[in-house]
């Protein structure tokens, strides 16, 4: 019973503190932006965000990652919460347990950063880019900016709405 008293109250402080987290990390990197290049800044703080958010997914949605990712015998498991899902879907790749979604999901990543799933899976392997590849590269590097300016006005909205 504890542990579900302490799961709620996590939850609950992570749904009061989450935005307001993000928003002051924007905040004071605006205001370092003489010090610290305000890019560097957000993109350290992004991929520090994706990454927990990665291996709390792993463990979160273990049972159903495995339901639906992986095959039912000799597969790398999910849910170790030291893992993010690209690492144990590319250890199910190099085992070749998963399921069609899950390598349509590996493929999925790969396409976006080449050899994504084999590099986090520690293997080195990685196979060499294809041309749609590198097409989708220069989409997201010419596009990033609009897509985060986007992300920051949702943000700023969701965090209005929560506070009024």
């Amino acid at each position: 019973m504890e542990s579900f008293l302490l799961l709620f109250i996590a939850l609950v402080l992570a749904l009061l503190f989450f935005p307001a987290g993000i928003l002051t990390t924007l905040i004071r990197s605006l205001i370092r932006w003489k010090r610290v290049s305000f890019s560097a800044y957000i993109a350290q703080a992004a991929r520090s965000l994706a990454l927990s958010i990665d291996r709390m997914g792993n463990v979160v949605c273990s049972d159903l990652l495995e339901l639906t990712m992986t095959r039912d015998t000799g597969n790398y498991l999910f849910g170790n919460s030291v893992e993010t899902i690209s690492l144990v879907l590319g250890m199910n790749k190099h085992l070749g347990t998963l399921t069609r979604f899950g390598t349509g999901l590996a493929w999925l990543l790969n396409l976006i950063d080449p050899g994504h799933v084999e590099r986090a899976a520690g293997m080195p392997i990685i196979p060499p880019p294809d041309p749609s590849q590198v097409l989708i590269r220069a989409f997201l590097k010419q596009y990033w900016k609009p897509a985060l300016a986007f992300a920051i006005g949702v943000l700023t909205v969701h965090l209005i709405l929560y506070i009024l």
